[in-house]
């Protein structure tokens, strides 16, 4: 991993408008570090600003996945959305890393969700503000999809390929069996719903707006960050996975229902829709997260550790087994 001299000397090494400083970096201070599964965090100081060192190391995203955050952020900056993208460097070290502004402040707490969702609101309808094809065609996200209908469709696929790896790293155990059941019922649950696709608009997502991704800033601001999932899709993607990340009461989801902008079509039904066909990801991801576990091949920390995934795993199974998708 990158040593904090290393980082220090290689800062010191961009011109200041690379930065977006007005004059030569003269001063750097690292003030913290944080580790993810995937990343390494450096929280560093240059020239008394706060910027973010995003690490992707070692069990890291795929390479062209963390580049697409970088661009992402880039297309980003017109709309202050999301926080500016400064550098990406993937030949200085072993592992590339990418200099990102810092919001400062702390991250959300569980608690705060419910009464603070007015505000995430707020910054969701900002989102739509944003015309889609604005952003379609921006470095990190071209993609190919032109309708919601052809968006629903990326969830079945995604599942195949994690029953895939599933299968690979574990074998055809019961989950296995079990989860194959039910996402051989998608294609009907879809096909069965295709009307609430009618009269819908693509725009831009998130897609993981839960309080670790929510800073609360000092002056009492709410910021998004880790948009590495942000797209182009269905908003009622965007919705659902709101509801399932937080802990908002019942009448705080209708409430939120009635503000949000981003409404098109069947809205609300989409929104369940949704929610039943993640529930199939839920378990693959956090099976798939426990064998890595196991195989040491990603960062455990003592919050998330193999009992950790292994806890929620088995959430997710109960979950899907209450699913419309089993019936």
């Amino acid at each position: 991993m990158i040593s904090e001299s290393q980082l220090i000397d290689r800062i010191n090494e961009y011109p200041a408008q690379v930065l977006g400083l007005e004059k030569e970096v003269d001063k750097i201070d690292i003030v913290g570090t944080s580790s993810g599964e995937s990343n390494f965090i450096f929280f560093v100081d240059i020239n008394n600003l706060p910027y973010l060192i995003k690490i992707n190391g070692v069990s890291g995203k795929d390479i062209s996945f963390f580049r697409a955050e970088y661009d992402k952020l880039r297309s980003l900056e017109t709309y202050r959305i999301a926080p500016k993208a400064f550098v990406y460097d993937d030949t200085s070290f072993t592992f590339p890393f990418m200099v990102l502004e810092r919001y400062e402040g702390r991250t959300l707490k569980d608690t705060e969700c419910d009464e603070r969702a007015g505000e995430l609101v707020s910054i969701l309808n900002r989102l739509t503000e944003i015309p889609p094809h604005h952003i379609a065609n921006s470095e990190g996200f071209k993609r190919d999809i032109k309708s919601c209908r052809e968006y629903v469709e990326i969830f079945p696929r995604h599942a195949s390929n994690q029953l895939i790896e599933y299968e690979r790293r574990i074998g055809r155990d019961e989950i296995y069996e079990f989860v194959v059941k039910t996402h051989d019922n998608t294609r009907r649950l879809i096909d069965e719903n295709t009307n609430l696709f009618d009269r819908t608009e693509l725009g831009l997502i998130h897609t993981g707006i839960h309080p670790k991704n929510i800073i609360l800033s000092p002056n009492n601001v709410l910021h998004l960050i880790d948009w590495e999932h942000s797209g182009v899709g269905d908003r009622a993607l965007e919705i659902s996975s709101l509801f399932r990340s937080n802990s908002f009461s019942k009448e705080t989801q209708e409430e939120i229902l009635k503000t949000y902008k981003g409404k098109t079509g069947s809205f609300e039904q989409r929104v369940d829709l949704y929610t039943e066909l993640f529930k199939i990801h839920e378990v693959l991801w956090h099976a798939i997260r426990v064998d890595k576990a196991r195989k040491d091949e990603i960062r455990l920390t003592k919050d998330k550790d193999e009992n950790y995934y292994q806890s929620l795993l088995e959430v997710h199974i109960k979950n899907l087994r209450k699913s419309k998708l089993t019936t």
